[in-house]
């Protein structure tokens, strides 16, 4: 089975190489003059300084800055701005935050990522654990919505973390709307879903076109039903307490595995990382006696089946629109639900088999539409705790998409 890990690695490296980066975009210079291009999109954590670009598929790959840069963006995906505004610079490590509650201003230059566009524009922008985020409406310049903690000193509880919500008053400040009162602003969290969902509200309320850039995320969970078979490596189980020592070889088996898993696409790395849960009933049986002079002297025979939970991480490859190639590392905690759970080695007289030990596993599939087919390596795994007994798996699934 070393070759099919072998040919998973192979697979992964083939496809992290053939993945087309660079997609068709534009970039507006300070002479106010639009070039369309090929920009390399990194699905930015943090908001960008510069990016990669490309005048045509065969062009060297060239970079621009926000010294040269005053927008660029990839229609449909993102939209970057160039401002000169002042950002609060205040920490959200708990070791750092002061008993300050005003913010920490500096004026800085910066590409700032367009949310929403309309009568009252949203921005962000991100740089490491904090998310600050930005307003704009017809009369005044960008501002950031200021929320910020800050301890203060409580006569019964001691050291208190609070919050500055300033922002909740700068949009109470803003021009009213009939759909917009002050309990919704009362009740409104500093957060990316809650503040486009507000300003959505509001220009709506105003009768304005809105230009959503950002929150056009593509689905993001998923749930399958999987049917496949586990080919179950040969065994070779040794008795070392036995005098003298019995090895028997339990042949290689075919078993069925059927079951369902749950995918949640993580909002970054352009929706190529998840969180994986699978939940998979699986079995093995096999057996193996060894005659003396026509007499049985070693018996093993090994019946369970049962259902186990595993946990992981996957990473997408975009092919095409309806195809995609995609890696998985999971992890199998020993906490199995048996639907039987027999094992037997004799003369050691033993016939119960207690635990499963953790295990892991990596896999490739194809997806084409609501189909998929994957192919899974398993680590060896002790399976007995009476006698050593490791047992290895190839898995082959196909699986279809429910929602």
């Amino acid at each position: 089975m070393k070759a099919s890990l072998i040919s998973i690695f192979l697979m992964y490296s083939v496809s992290l190489s053939a993945q087309v980066t660079f997609e068709k975009g534009y970039f507006i210079n300070k002479s106010n003059e639009r070039t369309e291009c090929l920009i390399k999109d990194l699905g930015w954590l943090d908001n960008p300084t510069e990016f990669d670009y490309k005048l045509s598929e065969s062009a060297i790959s060239l970079k621009g800055t926000l010294e040269d840069v005053i927008e660029f963006g990839v229609p449909g995906r993102f939209k970057y701005i160039k401002v000169k505004t002042r950002i609060d610079q205040s920490s959200k490590d708990l070791k750092s935050i002061s008993f300050d509650a005003n913010p920490v201003w500096l004026d800085k230059t910066i590409f700032l990522k367009v949310l929403i566009e309309s009568k009252l524009s949203l921005y962000s922008y991100k740089q490491g654990q904090s998310v600050r985020f930005f307003i704009k409406n017809e009369i005044q310049p960008i501002e950031q919505l200021v929320y910020k903690g800050y301890y203060v000193q409580h006569p019964k509880f001691g050291t208190v973390l609070t919050n500055n919500e300033q922002y909740k008053q700068q949009l109470w400040n803003l021009p009213k709307c009939g759909d917009v009162n002050h309990e919704t602003i009362k009740n409104l969290r500093y957060s990316e879903t809650a503040l486009i969902s507000f300003l959505n509200t509001y220009n709506k309320c105003h009768n304005e076109n809105i230009n959503v850039i950002q929150n056009q995320r593509d689905k993001w969970f998923f749930v399958r039903v999987g049917l496949g078979v586990s080919y179950n490596n040969k065994i070779e189980q040794r008795s070392f307490t036995t005098s003298p020592q019995y090895i028997l070889t339990l042949s290689p088996t075919i078993s069925p595995r059927i079951g369902t898993e749950v995918e949640v696409v993580m909002p970054t790395r352009r929706n190529k990382v998840s969180l994986m849960m699978e939940l998979y009933y699986s079995s093995y049986s096999n057996s193996k006696s060894i005659k003396q002079n026509s007499v049985t002297i070693a018996t093993s025979s090994i019946n369970i089946a049962y259902i186990e939970p595993s946990f992981g991480i996957r990473y997408t490859s975009f092919l095409k629109p309806k195809a995609k190639l995609y890696f998985n590392f999971l992890v199998t905690p020993p906490i199995p639900i048996f639907l039987k759970n027999e094992a037997i080695f004799l003369p050691m007289d033993i016939s119960k088999n207690k635990w499963f030990t953790y295990t892991a596993s990596i896999g490739t599939g194809l997806t084409i539409n609501k189909f998929s087919m994957e192919l899974r390596y398993l680590a060896p795994r002790d399976i007995t705790d009476f006698v050593e007994t490791q047992l290895v798996r190839t898995n082959l699934t196909f699986l279809y998409l429910l929602n």
